[in-house]
């Protein structure tokens, strides 16, 4: 299938009739308050499990939630927060003008693995995240591997996706959320209904398929009807 696909792309290409365009991502614009709110509030989540002061940590939220609409969100092994995971539901509750949001552990720890309790936190984040009427447009996961049931990592990581019609980009580096059973089976299902999706990163042949085999809509141009 992958040999037919590149077989199928180097013919159009040649025929003018498959053009490649470089995705235009929207990051917000940031304003210097804007940059100062979003880092200062990085910095103090980096510090949270050695120094867990919740009071100052809401107070961060509810200063900010009009104006962040970019952040990288750390994860981490929690080992002083009582609480656990659940400040990760308080940030995706209370920043609802969030547009450009990754989700990362730290690039220089190998293998951070992310509990099931982490994950239902984010879960629970999005989903009120949607409620409150916040709608992404670029998420990334790096940086972790998601450990616990099959299932519950693909409802809890690719079922939100499908809350975010307004996406342009989905990414994954140094995840295992691709190599679950039916991952990319359950990411493309969800995918075929974001209309405005430029980027997925890294791309998955199986992904392709799955959009290459969905029924034929308004949105499918000639190029993906061709890899049916």
């Amino acid at each position: 299938m992958q040999n037919r696909i590149n077989t199928f792309i180097q013919e159009k290409e040649k025929k003018k009739l498959v053009t490649f365009e470089k995705p235009q991502i929207p990051i917000p614009n940031q304003s210097w308050k804007k940059l100062f709110l979003m880092m200062d509030l990085v910095d103090f989540l980096l510090q949270l499990d050695a120094n867990p002061d919740f009071e100052q940590f809401y107070e961060k939220l509810e200063v900010s939630k009009n104006d962040i609409d970019l952040l990288v969100i750390p994860i981490y092994n929690v080992r002083n927060i009582k609480s656990g995971f659940h400040f990760l539901t308080s940030i995706l509750t209370k920043l609802r003008n969030l547009k450009y949001l990754e989700i990362s552990g730290n690039p220089s720890s190998n293998n951070l693995n992310l509990p099931p309790k982490a994950s239902k936190c984010l879960y629970k984040g999005f989903c009120n995240f949607q409620k409150l009427g916040g709608s992404l447009e670029m998420i990334c996961f790096s940086n972790f591997r998601a450990e616990g049931n099959n299932n519950d990592i693909l409802e809890r990581f690719f079922t939100p996706i499908g809350f975010m019609p307004n996406l342009v980009s989905i990414r994954f580096y140094g995840t295992n959320l691709l190599q679950i059973p039916n991952a990319s089976k359950s990411l493309g299902n969800i995918i075929t209904n974001i209309k405005n999706l430029q980027e997925l990163e890294p791309p998955s042949v199986q992904i392709l398929v799955v959009v290459a085999n969905t029924p034929e809509g308004s949105w499918r141009t000639d190029a993906e009807k061709g890899f049916m």
